[in-house]
C-alpha cells in the first residue's frame, strides 16, 4: 500500500488533496495535526502500533524498586557470568556492530529491521548518529544506535542488538546506555512496538512514562464521520 508522509508540517490543501489522491493514506501523523486535517474533511485513525514509547532516563539508568526487580536480577546475572566492556560506537569498532548484526540475524527466522540496522551503521558518521558497543569475555555482544532529538533533551534508540545466548545481555546494555548519556537527555525514545506482541510487553515492562501518539489520515469514506 502506498502511504506517504509529512515530516515538516502540513502541504496546502491543494496539494493534500492530490497527495491524499494519489496514496492509500498519510502515516506519521501527529497528534497536533488531527484537528487541522479533521477540520478539512479528512479521515483521521490512532496508529497504536507506531506509538514511540518514552522512558525516565535516570529510571531506566537506576532500575530502582520492585516493579524493576526481575530487571535487576537479569543484569547481575549477567555480570556475574561474563566479563563485560562497553565502549563508545566509533568508526573502528563498525565492523564489530556489523559482526553482531549477522550474528543477531543468523538467530531469527525474519530478517526484520536488520537492512535498516546495516545502513545506519555504514551511514552513522554522515547520519551523525552516535552509540554504544558491548563486549561479553572478549566477543562483540550488543549495541545500540541513536541520536538527540527535542533540542538535546532526549535520546532516541533506532538500533539496539544484543546475542541471545548472553543471559541479561538486553537488560544490561538497556541501563548501560541509559546510564553513561549525559543529564541533558531527560528522556528515552524507544520508538515503537509495530504491533509485535513480544516486542510490545518488554517495551512495556520497562514502565513508559508516556507516548509519541501517532495517527494515520485517509480520504474520508462517505457516510462515515
Amino acid at each position: 500500500r502506498r502511504f506517504f508522509m509529512s515530516p515538516f508540517g502540513l502541504p496546502d490543501k491543494p496539494l493534500l488533496d492530490l497527495l491524499m489522491r494519489n496514496h492509500d493514506r498519510m502515516k506519521c501523523v501527529a497528534k497536533s495535526q488531527v484537528e487541522p486535517l479533521q477540520a478539512l474533511g479528512f479521515q483521521v485513525t490512532e496508529d497504536r502500533d507506531n506509538f514511540d514509547y518514552l522512558y525516565l532516563r535516570r529510571e531506566l539508568a537506576e532500575l530502582t524498586g520492585r516493579k524493576f526487580m526481575k530487571k535487576r536480577n537479569l543484569i547481575k546475572a549477567f555480570i556475574n557470568n561474563y566479563h563485560y566492556e562497553g565502549r563508545p560506537l566509533l568508526a573502528k569498532y563498525l565492523p564489530d556492530a556489523l559482526r553482531i548484526l549477522e550474528a543477531w540475524q543468523n538467530e531469527h527466522d525474519s530478517p526484520g529491521d536488520v537492512a535498516a540496522a546495516r545502513e545506519a551503521l555504514e551511514k552513522s558518521e554522515e547520519l551523525q548518529l552516535c552509540g554504544g558497543i558491548y563486549y561479553a569475555d572478549g566477543q562483540p555482544a550488543a549495541f545500540s544506535l541513536g541520536e538527540e532529538l527535542a533540542c538535546g533533551t532526549s535520546f532516541v534508540i533506532h538500533f539496539e542488538k544484543a546475542l541471545s545466548r548472553y543471559k541479561g545481555m538486553y537488560q544490561f546494555v538497556n541501563q548501560a546506555f541509559a546510564s553513561i548519556i549525559s543529564d541533558p537527555y531527560t528522556t528515552l525514545n524507544r520508538e515503537q512496538d509495530l504491533g509485535d506482541e513480544g516486542l510490545r510487553h518488554a517495551k512495556l515492562s520497562y514502565r513508559p512514562t508516556g507516548f509519541v501518539e501517532k495517527f494515520t489520515a485517509t480520504l474520508a469514506v462517505a457516510g462515515v464521520t
